[in-house]
């Protein structure tokens, strides 16, 4: 059973794309959703925003006195896309160096975005009603019992923990994802 498990809170990568002096998750092109999501992605530590030239001459650059600090090559044709991963948790302005400006303090002004970046989500929240795997916001019972069952089966979504029972996946089922388990389940997750 525990082998069919999807792993969980695998990171991902969002595109943005550049265009017309602006930062968009939809593409200008369309489709349309009838209700659009926010031009302004959020998304989880640990993933990546990957800005995609529609058009135009753009780059990206993060403001000035954040913890997230990167600037992108200038974005044509020839050199379409460039991506972040994000390591900090928070909302993290941008602009374009050529269409925007740095406030210096964190905000920007002209051809601006930003990327709000939540914790990952709780490792220790594994399992829903009857020991089901799943993630359903409450650390109770349920849990012990999927992640002994993901354990056992050596499901990915098992790797929590490395040497010393540091949090972090290192491909090995061993007393380190139980220690991590147990010391994020006692603690309760954020």
């Amino acid at each position: 059973m525990a082998a069919a498990w999807p792993a969980l809170a695998e990171p991902v990568t969002v595109t943005v794309f550049v265009f017309n002096f602006d930062y968009s998750v939809i593409h200008p092109g369309g489709p349309f959703p009838p209700d659009p999501p926010p031009d302004d992605p959020t998304i989880r530590i640990g993933d990546t925003i990957r800005w995609q030239r529609v058009g135009g001459t753009h780059d990206v650059k993060s403001c000035t006195g954040t913890p997230e600090q990167f600037q992108s090559h200038i974005l044509t044709s020839a050199n379409p896309t460039y991506t972040h991963t994000y390591t900090n948790a928070g909302t993290f302005v941008y602009y374009c160096t050529l269409h925007g400006f740095d406030f210096g303090d964190g905000t920007a002004g002209g051809m601006e975005g930003k990327v709000t970046v939540l914790p990952p989500s709780c490792p220790a929240d594994v399992g829903t009603t009857g020991g089901l795997p799943g993630q359903d916001g409450v650390l109770d019972n349920n849990d012990f019992v999927a992640f002994i069952d993901l354990f056992f089966g050596e499901n990915p979504a098992a790797d929590i923990g490395r040497t010393g029972g540091v949090p972090g996946a290192d491909g090995a089922w061993d007393n380190n994802d139980l220690v991590v388990f147990i010391d994020r389940f006692f603690a309760g997750c954020p």
